[in-house]
This record gives C-alpha cells, structure tokens and sequence, in this order.
C-alpha cells in the first residue's frame, strides 16, 4: 500500500506499509521537499525502536545527500481505541497468503486483474480526503451497509460523500 500526499507549498509525504514479516507488517514514511527529507521507520509490528533519519543536502554529489541528524524512538502500544494492526487485517493478510501459497503450490500465475486498480485508488482517495479532514475515519460501506464491491459501487461511494 502506498499513499502520496501534497502539501499546499509542494511537500510529498510517502506513507507505506506491506505485509512482508513474520510479524505481519512492515511500515514507514517519508517525508520529501525541495531541500531534503524525513524518513521515519521500516518498522515491524514489535514495537521495538524506531528511527527517524533527516536527510538534506540532496541535491549534492552524495546520492541520498548528508544524514544530518538519526534519533531513535520507543514505538506506542496499541489501545481499544486503536487497535494494532494483527486485530483489524489478521484475516485478510492470511487469506492473502493463503491463495498466494495456492498459486505457488500449483505453480500458476497471482492474476489481480482490474479490480486491484479501483480497490488501490478508493485506499489511496480516502487516505488523502482524511489528511484534509483531521483524519476523519471512513466506514467502507455502501448505502445500505453491504461491502462495495465493484468499482459502480465505489463511485455510488463517492457521490454520496
């Protein structure tokens, strides 16, 4: 998953996150300007430290610029009312798997086909219209409280905002 964010000045800030350790995830973010960036994480889900990496000078001989600065940080313990990430995707990323190993096992091919771009795009959409309203949460539902399901019902999702 990847959301790219732009501030009113030009900023980016590049948040992303897989599902690529044994403990199920892996996050991290950066920052971007014109001078340099903030990359904070590739953390997993131990909430052990966590390191943020300031990075200017970028656009010098070295490739990632000069590291100027590279504190270290305890990560938060999840609460109720902000549940760690095992509680609220521990069934979607098993079944992920599940039919990836399937794939594997019967050598063939993880076709995603058209629905993998409007489902990326309503993630993407949604992320960004959250940044711009003090994080207000989004119930993924259509009207009458069924799943969307299909790229029609993810527009329906739309107008009715």
């Amino acid at each position: 998953m990847h959301a790219f964010c732009q501030w009113a000045d030009g900023s980016l800030a590049h948040l992303w996150g897989s599902p690529i350790s044994n403990t199920g995830y892996h996050n991290g973010s950066k920052l971007i300007g014109t001078e340099g960036w903030i990359d904070v994480g590739e953390f997993v889900g131990d909430f052990g430290p966590a390191c943020a990496k300031l990075w200017t000078d970028t656009h010098g001989t070295a490739p990632r610029g000069m590291l100027r600065d590279s504190p270290t940080f305890d990560m938060s313990r999840a609460n109720a009312e902000h549940p760690d990430f095992h509680a609220r995707y521990a069934s979607a990323c098993a079944a992920e798997l599940l039919a990836f190993l399937a794939h594997a096992r019967n050598a063939t091919a993880c076709v995603s086909g058209p629905d993998i771009g409007w489902k990326t795009l309503l993630v993407a959409e949604l992320a960004e219209r959250s940044s711009r309203e003090a994080g207000r949460p989004f119930r993924l539902v259509r009207t009458d409280g069924s799943p969307i399901g299909t790229a029609g019902d993810a527009a329906a999702f739309f107008a009715a905002l």
